[in-house]
Protein backbone atom coordinates (compact mmCIF):
# COMPACT_ATOMS: atom_id res chain seq x y z
CA UNK A 1 0.00 0.00 0.00
CA UNK A 2 0.98 3.16 -0.87
CA UNK A 3 0.99 6.04 2.12
CA UNK A 4 1.34 9.32 0.18
CA UNK A 5 3.42 12.43 1.87
CA UNK A 6 1.76 15.84 2.53
CA UNK A 7 4.61 16.95 0.46
CA UNK A 8 3.66 15.12 -2.74
CA UNK A 9 0.32 16.16 -2.04
CA UNK A 10 0.96 19.46 -2.25
CA UNK A 11 3.01 19.40 -5.02
CA UNK A 12 0.28 17.99 -7.13
CA UNK A 13 -1.91 20.45 -5.36
CA UNK A 14 0.42 23.30 -7.27
CA UNK A 15 -0.02 21.07 -10.21
CA UNK A 16 -3.24 21.77 -10.81
CA UNK A 17 -3.28 25.46 -9.69
CA UNK A 18 -1.09 26.86 -11.92
CA UNK A 19 -2.59 24.39 -14.82
CA UNK A 20 -4.83 25.26 -17.38
CA UNK A 21 -8.68 27.06 -16.46
CA UNK A 22 -10.58 24.13 -17.11
CA UNK A 23 -11.03 22.11 -14.49
CA UNK A 24 -8.70 18.94 -14.00
CA UNK A 25 -7.80 16.22 -11.92
CA UNK A 26 -4.53 15.86 -9.79
CA UNK A 27 -1.29 14.13 -10.72
CA UNK A 28 -1.11 10.69 -9.11
CA UNK A 29 1.32 8.68 -8.24
CA UNK A 30 1.69 5.01 -9.03
CA UNK A 31 2.30 2.95 -6.84
CA UNK A 32 5.38 0.87 -5.44
CA UNK A 33 5.90 -2.66 -7.12
CA UNK A 34 3.99 -5.48 -5.91
CA UNK A 35 4.94 -7.91 -3.06
CA UNK A 36 5.33 -10.47 -6.23
CA UNK A 37 7.41 -8.06 -7.91
CA UNK A 38 9.15 -6.01 -5.09
CA UNK A 39 12.84 -4.89 -5.41
CA UNK A 40 13.50 -3.00 -2.25
CA UNK A 41 16.50 -0.73 -3.10
CA UNK A 42 19.63 -0.55 -0.63
CA UNK A 43 18.52 2.27 1.99
CA UNK A 44 20.31 5.38 0.49
CA UNK A 45 18.99 4.69 -2.64
CA UNK A 46 16.46 7.54 -3.48
CA UNK A 47 14.65 9.08 -6.98
CA UNK A 48 16.45 11.05 -8.52
CA UNK A 49 14.88 14.12 -10.88
CA UNK A 50 16.33 13.68 -14.27
CA UNK A 51 14.63 15.95 -17.32
CA UNK A 52 16.61 13.98 -19.63
CA UNK A 53 13.60 11.88 -19.43
CA UNK A 54 11.26 14.12 -21.16
CA UNK A 55 13.99 13.99 -24.27
CA UNK A 56 11.09 10.95 -25.11
CA UNK A 57 8.37 13.44 -25.31
CA UNK A 58 7.24 15.52 -28.10
CA UNK A 59 8.24 18.91 -27.29
CA UNK A 60 5.28 21.03 -28.79
CA UNK A 61 1.72 18.94 -29.73
CA UNK A 62 -0.77 21.38 -31.66
CA UNK A 63 1.07 24.91 -30.71
CA UNK A 64 1.39 23.88 -27.31
CA UNK A 65 4.91 23.59 -25.74
CA UNK A 66 6.21 20.84 -23.23
CA UNK A 67 6.99 22.41 -20.11
CA UNK A 68 9.13 20.71 -17.67
CA UNK A 69 7.68 20.80 -14.04
CA UNK A 70 10.86 20.32 -12.38
CA UNK A 71 9.36 21.43 -8.58
CA UNK A 72 6.64 18.66 -8.88
CA UNK A 73 8.98 15.98 -9.76
CA UNK A 74 11.13 17.06 -7.00
CA UNK A 75 8.39 16.24 -4.43
CA UNK A 76 7.38 13.16 -6.03
CA UNK A 77 11.37 12.21 -5.53
CA UNK A 78 10.86 12.42 -1.89
CA UNK A 79 8.34 9.38 -1.61
CA UNK A 80 10.27 6.98 0.05
CA UNK A 81 7.47 4.51 -0.93
CA UNK A 82 7.86 5.30 -4.34
CA UNK A 83 11.69 4.44 -3.83
CA UNK A 84 11.32 1.02 -3.72
CA UNK A 85 10.74 1.17 -7.67
CA UNK A 86 11.59 3.99 -9.78
CA UNK A 87 14.81 5.42 -9.57
CA UNK A 88 14.30 8.43 -11.78
CA UNK A 89 11.76 11.02 -12.15
CA UNK A 90 10.47 13.88 -14.20
CA UNK A 91 7.14 15.61 -15.01
CA UNK A 92 5.91 17.22 -18.28
CA UNK A 93 3.06 19.85 -19.07
CA UNK A 94 1.22 20.56 -21.96
CA UNK A 95 -1.39 23.72 -20.69
CA UNK A 96 -3.86 25.49 -22.71
CA UNK A 97 -6.75 27.33 -21.86
CA UNK A 98 -8.79 24.12 -23.35
CA UNK A 99 -6.86 21.31 -23.62
CA UNK A 100 -3.90 19.81 -21.26
CA UNK A 101 -2.02 16.88 -20.68
CA UNK A 102 0.16 16.07 -17.42
CA UNK A 103 2.73 13.85 -18.50
CA UNK A 104 4.52 11.47 -15.45
CA UNK A 105 8.14 9.50 -16.48
CA UNK A 106 9.57 7.07 -14.43
CA UNK A 107 12.76 5.35 -14.73
CA UNK A 108 12.36 1.85 -13.15
CA UNK A 109 14.65 0.07 -10.93
CA UNK A 110 16.42 -3.13 -12.13
CA UNK A 111 14.14 -6.17 -12.39
CA UNK A 112 10.73 -3.99 -11.20
CA UNK A 113 8.73 -4.53 -14.43
CA UNK A 114 6.48 -7.38 -15.63
CA UNK A 115 2.88 -7.55 -15.82
CA UNK A 116 1.56 -7.16 -12.30
CA UNK A 117 3.49 -4.54 -11.39
CA UNK A 118 2.23 -2.77 -14.72
CA UNK A 119 -1.18 -3.58 -13.83
CA UNK A 120 -0.83 -2.16 -10.18
CA UNK A 121 1.33 1.04 -11.17
CA UNK A 122 -1.47 1.58 -14.05
CA UNK A 123 -4.74 0.96 -11.37
CA UNK A 124 -3.20 3.11 -8.99
CA UNK A 125 -2.51 5.99 -11.18
CA UNK A 126 -6.07 5.71 -12.38
CA UNK A 127 -7.69 5.39 -9.15
CA UNK A 128 -6.60 8.46 -7.62
CA UNK A 129 -6.09 10.56 -11.07
CA UNK A 130 -10.25 9.33 -11.18
CA UNK A 131 -10.63 10.02 -7.94
CA UNK A 132 -10.67 13.54 -8.38
CA UNK A 133 -13.27 13.38 -11.40
CA UNK A 134 -15.97 11.22 -10.71
CA UNK A 135 -14.27 7.76 -10.45
CA UNK A 136 -13.24 5.27 -12.92
CA UNK A 137 -15.15 4.75 -16.13
CA UNK A 138 -16.02 1.10 -16.27
CA UNK A 139 -14.60 1.35 -20.10
CA UNK A 140 -10.96 0.54 -20.61
CA UNK A 141 -8.90 -0.30 -23.53
CA UNK A 142 -5.56 -2.00 -24.50
CA UNK A 143 -4.32 -0.58 -28.37
CA UNK A 144 -1.34 0.31 -29.92
CA UNK A 145 -0.54 3.46 -30.62
CA UNK A 146 2.92 4.75 -32.36
CA UNK A 147 3.96 1.32 -33.07
CA UNK A 148 3.53 0.63 -28.79
CA UNK A 149 1.03 -1.37 -26.62
CA UNK A 150 -0.90 1.88 -24.93
CA UNK A 151 -3.39 1.47 -21.89
CA UNK A 152 -6.34 4.02 -21.63
CA UNK A 153 -8.64 4.26 -19.68
CA UNK A 154 -11.23 7.38 -18.71
CA UNK A 155 -12.61 8.88 -15.68
CA UNK A 156 -16.37 9.69 -15.29
CA UNK A 157 -16.01 13.15 -15.11
CA UNK A 158 -14.09 12.45 -18.88
CA UNK A 159 -10.59 12.85 -18.21
CA UNK A 160 -8.53 10.13 -20.28
CA UNK A 161 -5.35 8.50 -18.91
CA UNK A 162 -2.87 6.62 -20.98
CA UNK A 163 -0.32 4.51 -19.80
CA UNK A 164 3.24 2.98 -21.68
CA UNK A 165 6.38 1.13 -21.03
CA UNK A 166 9.33 2.16 -22.83
CA UNK A 167 11.43 -0.97 -23.21
CA UNK A 168 14.58 0.45 -24.07
CA UNK A 169 15.39 2.60 -21.02
CA UNK A 170 12.74 0.82 -18.73
CA UNK A 171 10.44 3.75 -17.71
CA UNK A 172 7.10 3.74 -18.10
CA UNK A 173 4.94 6.73 -18.53
CA UNK A 174 1.67 7.67 -17.93
CA UNK A 175 -0.59 11.02 -18.96
CA UNK A 176 -3.63 12.24 -17.85
CA UNK A 177 -5.38 14.72 -20.08
CA UNK A 178 -8.44 16.21 -21.19
CA UNK A 179 -9.93 18.66 -24.24
CA UNK A 180 -10.88 17.91 -27.79
CA UNK A 181 -7.26 17.52 -29.16
CA UNK A 182 -6.84 14.40 -27.01
CA UNK A 183 -3.31 15.72 -25.92
CA UNK A 184 -2.08 12.34 -24.37
CA UNK A 185 -2.86 9.99 -27.28
CA UNK A 186 -0.54 12.54 -29.14
CA UNK A 187 2.05 12.15 -26.68
CA UNK A 188 1.96 8.66 -26.97
CA UNK A 189 1.86 8.62 -30.49
CA UNK A 190 5.03 11.51 -30.82
CA UNK A 191 7.33 9.10 -28.13
CA UNK A 192 10.64 9.16 -29.90
CA UNK A 193 12.16 5.72 -28.05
Amino acid sequence: MIRWSAGVVLAVALVVACGPATPSPTLTLAPAASPTSLVTPSPSAAIVVDPSLLDALPASLDGIDRSADVATATEIAASPDLAQSISTIAVAIYPSPTDYAVVTVAGLRPGVFDDAWFRDWRDSFDTGVCGQAGGVDLGRSEMAIGGRTVFRSTCAGGTIIYHAHLEASDAVVSIQGSGGKDLGRQVMAGLTE
